[in-house]
């Protein structure tokens, strides 16, 4: 545990290019048997939240219940044999997978062990060819990290090949500190010009981020 008992945060961005989404089931099929031994570590109820928009109308798409299991990433994904008709007219913003959910960190007032969020910063727009179009946020608590690091690692690793990450960019932090709360940290990888870049630059971003090396280890 960190100075002063407050735990720290290992949170890594990758910022990916890939024509193949996130949100496509294609590719999250891909990310889900990496990422559940880190999820299932956690050893509490996960609550999953994706937030998307019917294609020219103002009014959400209702997913229900999401949770971490099969039914669940069938239900929000793009593509999936679920919804592969009804999605083509969804406008994905985000989903967030918590644990413990939302609900009982909210309730106990208590951060999550582990937050996933997957990002579309195109929502309202459309990317230049080449240029950045995803995010993937991956924080975890630093018990949690040092335990499953490797698994942490090659989830990095994973996401990075399949978004064709342009860019990798780590902080450790507390779960809420001064400038800002984990759970907002992709925020502040933005600056004014960032969408006139194919890659963002790390020199114009507000939040003390640093590229992501896995050889090097990680200090609050």
């Amino acid at each position: 545990m960190s100075e002063g008992n407050v735990p720290q945060y290992h949170s890594i961005v990758i910022v990916g290019k890939s024509a193949q989404r996130l949100w496509h089931w294609e590719t999250w099929r891909q990310i889900v048997p990496i990422l559940t031994p880190l999820v299932t570590a956690c050893q509490t109820t996960v609550g999953v939240d994706s937030v998307q928009d019917f294609e020219g109308i103002d009014q959400r798409v209702c997913f229900g219940q999401l949770d971490w299991d099969a039914k669940g990433h069938l239900k929000w994904t793009h593509g999936s044999p679920l919804n592969q008709e009804k999605s083509r007219c969804w406008t994905f913003r985000y989903t967030e997978i918590w644990a413990p959910d939302l609900e009982i960190c909210s309730r106990e007032e208590i951060p999550p062990n582990l937050f996933i969020s997957v990002e579309n910063p195109f929502a309202s727009s459309q990317p230049k060819s080449g240029q950045f179009n995803q995010f993937f946020h991956l924080a975890v608590e630093e018990t949690l990290y040092h335990v499953y690091n490797d698994i942490a690692r090659r989830v990095v690793q994973h996401v990075a090949s399949l978004t064709e990450s342009v860019l990798t960019l780590v902080q450790v932090t507390p779960w809420v500190s001064e400038a800002d709360c984990v759970d907002q940290l992709t925020n502040r990888l933005r600056y004014d010009d960032i969408y006139d870049d194919l890659v963002p630059d790390i020199s114009k971003m507000e939040s003390n981020w640093a590229l992501y090396d896995p050889g090097v280890p990680l200090m609050p």
